[in-house]
This record gives structure tokens, C-alpha cells and sequence, in this order.
């Protein structure tokens, strides 16, 4: 059985319908995730069991499948992941969901493989340069893109792009990020990628959140795909990574480890992290921000798509039909959700949607001289 949850916003441009919550109550966030034939799966992840806010954060290598038919069935495949894994990059690619990297009981790795739809066994795959967690990814051009990340050592947050080629056989460097970053965004929309928010530490500092976004140069794209072997690195792009990446209108808030997707042709993010509670790991914690916005790229501009029915964070907005499929997700620190969500577009009148890009162009205007960023005040090692 489904049920519908209409936005209290009634200018929103999305309707939310709620699927069969995930068998495993407490939830996951951070699974890997992706659409497959006529279904989804959804595979690891990471809770805390009870006491939730004692445990230690327990980590899953089961694989669920949701069938996307009217039934809506959950099933639990005899599949299981090669180590109980959460927090990959991952995207569907010829029949299958690839997962590159991601983290463990013991750290951050590398490991790469793919899930078939057929659910037979996991297919291994060559293991990404280097170990790789928290990072965005998309499929572009028949190749999974990874952005920025965190490696577990050194920086925070890294630059580095990392591109699994369309058969699959072995990874090349992109275009680095204009800025180290992880727990961002990344979408692919009209063949082009956009990236957006995040956050970074840099050494000594406190962590900046991130609310700016960048669209790759399709001429950057063409140059990236003409690199086929690992042996090229970084270094041979430009020093300044802008000569590759364009930016785009800043987002009205930071969204960081928040999910996007496109519907409608227009670039919706749902949820995210905003940093206005970041490093409150208690209970008295209200939760991540309920909020999603949309971007029109025409227009080069962000306006509010109402309210989500949760605020959630390290989830997947998966592509199906004529919608995005999300399950699961962290909902406050430690706090996981098993609830299942279908979400579609709703056509907005044009006149209001005129309004809407005037009121976000005149923010715009008077916030021209602000950054795309501001500072936090915590870290939040218990968080998502």
C-alpha cells in the first residue's frame, strides 16, 4: 500500500508518496544504492543500534531489492556484500549497480564491484586509485564519475575526480574539483554534470560548509574521456581547476550530504544538512532541515521547492520513471529512517514560477558580495 504526502507548501512543485518502509526498522544511511532492470537495490549501510546514542555505529552487508511495479515488494537477496560497507559512490551501468570505495569497520577503502540485476554473484571490478568515502558520483556518458571524498588520510576532503570508464576496466583522473570537499552533490542533467555544496577542513581549521555549485566544461568532459589509462594524473590539467569547471548561482542554503535528482527537467535537492545544528549529537537535536530547492538551468537560478516529509541526509534519490525513489537516510544524528519515498514533479504555473526566479534574483543581487560559504562552529564525529 502506498499514501500520499502533499508538501504544506502549496506553491511546491513536488508530491511525495510514501512506499513500503524497509523490513529493517532502525534504517540505513549511506547504501549503496541504485535502479536495476524493473527494480531497486538497496545494499549496506550503516545505524547505530540501541541505545542509539551509546552504541557503536554498526555497519551491514545484506542486499534489499524494492520492485518497481504497483506492488512495491521489499525482498531480501541471498547476495551479501564483500565486507559490511556504507557511504560508496555508485551508479547504474549496463545492467548492473557499480560501488567504488565507500568505508568499513576498518576505515575507508578502495574496493570496487558491481551488483548485478540478476542478483548472481557480485562481479569484481579494479579498485580505485586510491581509498575513497563520502565522495558524490554520477554517470556520465556511460562512466561513473567520483567527486572530491574523503581518503582517511591527510586532508579533510580532497579535489580529486576519478572516472571509472563505460566497460568498466580501469579508472583515469578528471578534472579536480575547484575546491576540496566532501559529502556533496552530484548530478547529471541535459549530459552535463553539476556538483554542488559540501563541506571541507582544511588543517587547524575549523570545517567550512559549502553552498556553491559548478557545472563541468563539456569541453573538459571530451579532454577527460581522452585519458584511458590510470597513469595520468592530476597534473595534467590546468592548475586551476576553474579552466574546467564553470560556476553556477549559489544554492540558497547549504545542502550538504543531502540527495539530488532531476525531474522535469529542472534540478530538485531534497534534504541535506544546513550546519545550523552540527556538532549537537544528543537527542535534543530538532533534526536536519525539512527543505528542498530547485534550479532551472536556463535561468542560471535557484528558488524553494516547499518542504520534504523528512529531512534526511546520505541517501540516494534514485530514477525511476517518471520520479526519484528514495529510502532510508540519517534523519538526526545517529537517528535513521526506514521509510521509503516516491517523489514527482508538479508542474508550476509560469507565473508563478517568474515570481519565484525575480525574489531568489534580487537575494541574489544584494548577496553578491557574500561567499558561497560559511564557517561551523563544531565538528560532529557522531554524525551520519
Amino acid at each position: 500500500a502506498t499514501s500520499s504526502a502533499a508538501s504544506s507548501d502549496e506553491s511546491s512543485p513536488l508530491n511525495w508518496t510514501q512506499l513500503p518502509d524497509l523490513p529493517e526498522p532502525l534504517g540505513f544511511a549511506g547504501a549503496l544504492s541504485g535502479g536495476c532492470d524493473d527494480k531497486l537495490v538497496f545494499a549496506g549501510g550503516s545505524n547505530f543500534p540501541f541505545p542509539t546514542w551509546t552504541s557503536t555505529k554498526h555497519f551491514d552487508d545484506r542486499v534489499w531489492t524494492l520492485g518497481g511495479d504497483i506492488s512495491w515488494t521489499w525482498e531480501l537477496s541471498s547476495v551479501v556484500l564483500p565486507a559490511p560497507t556504507a557511504y560508496a559512490a555508485c551508479g547504474s551501468i549496463s545492467g548492473q549497480v557499480v560501488c567504488a570505495g565507500g568505508q568499513t569497520p576498518d576505515g575507508i577503502i578502495n574496493n570496487t564491484f558491481a551488483i548485478p540485476c540478476d542478483l548472481t554473484a557480485l562481479r569484481p571490478l579494479p579498485s580505485m586509485p586510491v581509498p575513497t568515502a563520502f565522495a558524490s558520483s554520477a554517470v556520465l556518458g556511460g562512466e561513473l564519475w567520483v567527486l572530491g571524498g574523503d581518503t582517511g588520510t591527510g586532508p579533510n576532503a580532497t579535489t580529486n575526480v576519478w572516472v571509472l570508464d563505460a566497460q568498466l576496466s580501469q579508472w583515469r583522473a578528471g578534472p579536480p574539483l575547484p575546491t576540496a570537499r566532501k559529502l556533496s552533490l552530484a548530478v547529471v542533467h541535459a549530459n552535463s554534470l553539476y556538483m554542488m555544496s559540501g563541506r571541507r577542513q582544511d588543517e587547524g581549521r575549523k570545517p567550512e560548509f559549502l553552498k556553491d555549485c559548478w557545472k563541468l566544461n563539456d569541453s573538459a568532459h571530451v579532454d577527460s574521456a581522452s585519458l584511458r589509462t590510470p597513469r595520468h594524473s592530476l597534473q595534467m590539467w590546468p592548475s586551476r581547476s576553474e579552466a574546467a569547471w564553470e560556476r553556477c548561482a549559489s544554492l540558497p542554503a547549504v545542502v550538504m550530504a543531502g540527495t539530488v535528482g532531476v525531474l522535469n527537467n529542472r534540478i530538485f535537492t531534497m534534504g541535506g544538512d544546513n550546519g545550523a545544528h552540527f556538532g549537537m549529537v544528543s537527542p535534543d537535536n530538532p533534526g536536519y532541515p525539512k527543505m528542498a530547492y530547485v534550479y532551472d538551468s536556463y535561468e542560471d537560478a535557484w528558488s524553494s521547492a516547499g518542504s520534504t516529509p523528512e529531512g534526511f541526509v546520505t541517501t540516494t534519490a534514485i530514477p525511476w520513471q517518471d520520479g526519484l525513489v528514495l529510502n532510508g537516510g540519517e534523519v538526526k544524528p545517529r537517528v535513521r529512517t526506514n521509510h521509503t519515498w516516491l517523489v514527482r514533479s508538479i508542474e508550476v504555473p509560469p507565473r508563478r514560477r517568474r515570481r519565484q526566479r525575480w525574489t531568489l534574483w534580487r537575494r541574489r543581487v544584494r548577496s553578491a558580495v557574500e561567499p558561497g560559504s560559511h564557517k561551523a562552529r563544531f565538528n560532529a564525529p557522531g554524525s551520519y
